[in-house]
């Protein structure tokens, strides 16, 4: 069957023109072979292809993630005309996914930059017609080591077209080469990932392979449409953020809360996070349990047994039957559906919150913010900092602009969190610079007492217009609105067609 499909796309090829523009010369007798096994083996449901040269080839994939739905689909010598001549084979089976890398050899054929984007462009665009729920990745091209063939301001010139055609075309660019570069040496391959200056050896697949697998193991529709919005925001879509989840109807940061959340359908949960005497990591906003359960005293003197021997009251203070839940029964109650936002004390071992996340293999779902430099994140929350998704907050206590380039410089995230006391203070003027850096933000519009962080336009004010609370929020960029009355905001935004 893919051997009919193939035979009647190059047909389309031939009919469409394309067959002109190939550029069949460099294809080997490889390529033919391999284009031919491929169009023999059945199609499968689910399939998460690997696309690309033999870089993509050498590749371990199924065996590296222990996932028995991935395809090699990778041709030694391959370029961007090769995988578009062939691209029938692979999207006739309409993959779950498609992660591509190509255009190494393009510049050793002396394409140019430009050309070999044009040609990506094309693939992106032939994807999307072909199996548009598929969901595309767009990497990087490697740099390479002492390559004269492959000079790397002709890979970083292809990168930042990638990354272009990825915002315009709203799939996810996964930026291999800034991991993979060394800023000591010209910006080229570290020598400790290759033999060769150009292929990886087993050091260097194993770093691909944590760069990726977050969006390997991403499953649910709903939650990777959150995850693709928190890593390319627009403001067609807003995400609602429910602070310590469902509040109004079941025990703040309870698992019925996050259930409930859920349930109606929002996109991300925040909770709180406090340490028991024995180490263990509970979901908990005060330091005491005096306000939110049936005992008393610091969470820090109690044992997580003991705690388990009392109830969680609800928003009126009477007693309910649900119990202390562990960070470790949040995240498997929220993994495939939901994002957690954490809300962590600098007093906490981050090491201790990362081991549970990586135990249940949920990083690429959470999300954790701090008003911090990116020197002192980057000594917090260690190596994740490059996996999690990291938002850092601005406040006027900062030196915003300087603050904002550091980061922009260095781990650039693509949303910061700023909160503001009135709406005529200059941080909000600050909110369109952080717009059109293709950034997303994220505000908390929960009603305080002792200062709203939105300038007033927050949950009170929404209750009775709420075009001059959240609609105003929107109007200035907003992108996430953390709310205690997630229902309302979610009825709202759908009434504005901003929402599923």
């Amino acid at each position: 069957m893919k051997e009919i499909v193939s035979i009647l796309g190059a047909l389309l090829f031939f009919f469409c023109g394309y067959a002109q523009e190939i550029d069949t010369t460099h294809f080997s007798k490889k390529y033919y072979h391999r284009k031919s096994a491929y169009e023999q083996i059945p199609n499968r449901k689910g399939e998460i292809v690997f696309l690309g040269n033999s870089i993509t080839e050498q590749g371990t994939w199924r065996e590296l993630f222990q996932n028995n739905h991935i395809v090699n689909r990778g041709i030694g010598g391959d370029t961007t005309d090769g995988v578009l001549y062939r691209l029938d084979e692979v999207t006739t089976s309409h993959p779950d996914k498609i992660f591509l890398l190509i255009g190494t050899n393009d510049l050793r054929n002396e394409k140019t930059p430009e050309y070999i984007t044009q040609r990506i462009t094309q693939i992106t665009e032939k994807i999307k017609k072909d199996s548009p729920n598929t969901e595309l990745y767009l990497q990087s091209v490697f740099p390479t080591y002492n390559r004269s063939e492959r000079p790397i301001f002709s890979i970083k010139e292809i990168n930042k077209g990638i990354q272009k055609l990825a915002d315009n075309h709203n799939v996810i660019f996964i930026n291999l080469f800034s991991h993979f570069s060394n800023p000591d040496d010209n910006e080229q391959l570290y020598r400790e990932f290759s033999l060769d200056g150009l292929h990886l050896n087993g050091k260097g697949y194993l770093k691909w392979k944590t760069l990726i697998e977050n969006y390997v193991n991403e499953s649910n529709n709903k939650l990777n449409k959150t995850i693709r919005l928190l890593h390319k925001p627009t403001n067609d879509y807003i995400l609602v953020t429910a602070h310590r989840g469902d509040w109004r109807n079941s025990p703040e940061n309870s698992l019925q809360s996050i259930k409930n959340c859920i349930e109606i359908g929002v996109d991300i949960v925040e909770v709180d996070l406090q340490m028991t005497k024995d180490s263990i990591i509970v979901l908990m906003h005060d330091n005491t349990i005096d306000r939110t359960t049936t005992g008393t005293g610091k969470v820090k003197d109690h044992t997580y047994k003991e705690l388990q021997t009392l109830f969680l009251k609800n928003v009126l203070g009477f007693d309910t039957k649900y119990k202390i839940p562990s960070l470790k029964q949040a995240l498997k109650v929220a993994k495939g559906k939901i994002v957690l936002d954490l809300d962590i004390k600098k007093t906490m071992p981050f090491e201790k919150v990362a081991t549970i996340l990586r135990e249940t293999n949920t990083i690429s779902q959470t999300i954790v913010r701090s008003y911090s430099s990116y020197e002192e994140a980057r000594n917090y929350y260690g190596s994740i900092l490059d996996t999690i998704i990291y938002i850092p907050g601005i406040s006027k206590k900062l030196d915003y602009q300087n603050y904002f380039s550091n980061w922009e410089s260095t781990l650039n995230p693509t949303y910061y969190a700023p909160k503001f006391e009135t709406d005529t203070e200059p941080l909000v003027s600050f909110l369109k610079t952080i717009s059109n850096s293709r950034n997303g933000i994220w505000v908390h519009s929960i009603s305080l007492d002792d200062a709203s962080r939105t300038g007033n336009h927050d949950d009170n004010l929404a209750v009775t217009n709420p075009d001059a609370a959240w609609g105003w929020l929107i109007e200035k960029g907003v992108d996430v609105i953390q709310t205690d009355r997630p229902l309302l905001l979610l009825e709202y935004l759908r009434s504005r067609n901003l929402h599923d």
